[in-house]
This record gives C-alpha cells, sequence and structure tokens, in this order.
C-alpha cells in the first residue's frame, strides 16, 4: 500500500483532456487513535523540535512511486519542476534523485523557506508549520546537461506535484501512515536522523561559503554590533552541534 495514496487520492476528470485532478481535502478529519495517534504526536514534537533547532524543512519519509502519466508527452511549464537546491537536500533523498527514482517524499516543514525557481532562490511563505509532500516524477527533456552533479537532475529532470498540511490535517498524513507497517518509534528515529543531516548539510554549506572563517575573525573582535552577535552566536550552536556528534 502506497503511504500517500490517500492523501494522493485521484479522480477522473470529466471531458475530453483524459487527464487526472488531486481530490478536495476531507472536510472532516479523521479520529486517530493507536499507532495513527503515536504517529501524529510524534510528528507534533518533530516541528516543536524543528523551531528549537531553527530547521527550516525536515525529512520524514520517503518511497518509490509509479511515475504520474501527466509528466510526458506534454508540455511542461518550469514552474512544474521547480524544486529545492540539490545540496540543501537530505542525504536519502539526494540517493533517490541520482538513481533517477519515481519517488514521493514527506517532510516537516516551516512557515517560511528558500526554493530555487528558475536557477535562483525564492522566499516561500506557508500558513504556518506543518507537513509537504511531493509527488517526484524522472523525465528525459530535451535540454543539454550543464553540469553532472546532481543539481541538474534535480532541477531539469523532475516533474512534480505537491501538496502542504496544516497541524490539523496532518492527521490525514498519520492515519495514512498508520495503516501501513509504519510505527512511531521509526518515524521518531527517521526525524532524528534528518536533524544530524540537517545540521551536517548546514554546517558544510557554511564552510563552502566562507562563513566560518569569517565568524572566526568576529569572535577575535571586542565589540560587535547586532548583527555581528547573531553571527557570533551562530558559531557557538555550531560548536555544540559538532561537540554532540
Amino acid at each position: 500500500m502506497i503511504t500517500w495514496e490517500k492523501i494522493f487520492g485521484k479522480k477522473e476528470k470529466k471531458g475530453n483532456e483524459g487527464r487526472k485532478e488531486l481530490s478536495e481535502m476531507p472536510a472532516v478529519m479523521p479520529n486517530l487513535g493507536g499507532e495513527s495517534l503515536a504517529i501524529y504526536n510524534t510528528l507534533i514534537r518533530g516541528l516543536d523540535e524543528m523551531k528549537k533547532e531553527g530547521i527550516t524543512r525536515l525529512y520524514v519519509y520517503s518511497e518509490e512511486i509509479e511515475p504520474d502519466k501527466g509528466a510526458f508527452g506534454n508540455w511542461i511549464d518550469i514552474s512544474d519542476t521547480v524544486y529545492y537546491p540539490y545540496k540543501m537536500l537530505d542525504p536519502r533523498e539526494q540517493e533517490l534523485i541520482l538513481a533517477k527514482k519515481h519517488y514521493a517524499i514527506g517532510h516537516l516543514i516551516s512557515d517560511k523557506i528558500a526554493i530555487d525557481e528558475k536557477h535562483g532562490l525564492k522566499r516561500v511563505s506557508y500558513p504556518g508549520y506543518g507537513f509537504e509532500v511531493f509527488n517526484r516524477t524522472h523525465i528525459n527533456p530535451m535540454l543539454c546537461k550543464m553540469k553532472d552533479d546532481g543539481e541538474t537532475i534535480n532541477r531539469m529532470e523532475y516533474y512534480r506535484k505537491n501538496c502542504f498540511y496544516n497541524q490539523e490535517q496532518m492527521k490525514l498524513i498519520a492515519e495514512q501512515m498508520g495503516k501501513t507497517k509504519i510505527t512511531a518509534k521509526e518515524i521518531e528515529e527517521m526525524i532524528n536522523q534528518g536533524i544530524k543531516n540537517y545540521n551536517v548539510t548546514t554546517q558544510i554549506l557554511m564552510e563552502e561559503a566562507g562563513v566560518h572563517g569569517s565568524l572566526s575573525k568576529l569572535e577575535q573582535r571586542v565589540h560587535l554590533n547586532q548583527t555581528e552577535e547573531i553571527l557570533a552566536k551562530t558559531r557557538e550552536q555550531i560548536k555544540l552541534i559538532e561537540t554532540k556528534k
């Protein structure tokens, strides 16, 4: 059973288009119990941990899926391929991309996050913290690859559909997960691993951008302005993360 089957439940659209569209979200949320309730509470605790850690997007779960038929034989708008920068992704998702898998992925998400739009970053605002689901279908566009480090595959070779669920609507996520063999304990472990991966990835990106060297120079100064104090505190947090490893 596909985890996102109900969430992405599809219905035939009447007409000659021959296309399928997403069904409307149920107006009444399910009454959870047992493992589904435990999973929901685990997801909510994950959001709380994100807020404490300052994390914007946290990997929870992914699985391979059948490709979306709408991704083939049609002109695809660039907005249908927009996604997060490859280097910012959890290593588990990077592996799926490099293997050219069709996959669905769920993330706990903050209210503001940067995405890669038309090869640049754009700030996206959600109504609040919640859960984001992406279905990504690998395609073979008739375009020349400019580079082969995963970024081109991520940007230009995937067709996507996505949904956002607020904290109340996340009961749908928990209900569907509860119908599979996934347990709250396993979800908790994946969230914890996602936090570790996020911190490592952030550290690597900061090193590549030369932030560490700049922060070290700031620490040698006696008087810091407000912005510099924030950067210095960031440096201390990174040191704390390294100590916990």
